[in-house]
């Protein structure tokens, strides 16, 4: 998490898809956080943004536990 500036509400639903910046023309892909989440979902886990403007962000990370050597 940080105490940076948040995302704004509106763009909070889009920052997991494939190709969605906020950063100028050749500046981004877009695609750090969809790979991410990709990465996530093949190893059964899931990746969550909460975010409040003004007051940070917090991404969370779960990956199921696995018993065994």
């Amino acid at each position: 998490g940080d105490t940076g500036g948040g995302i704004a509400p509106d763009l909070l639903p889009h920052v997991l898809e494939p190709f969605f910046t906020t950063k100028a023309e050749g500046k981004g892909t877009g695609l750090g956080l969809a790979i991410c989440r990709r990465a996530m979902q093949e190893h059964d886990g899931s990746l969550e943004i909460e975010s409040e403007p003004g007051q940070g962000t917090t991404v969370r990370l779960t990956l199921p536990s696995i018993d065994g050597p």
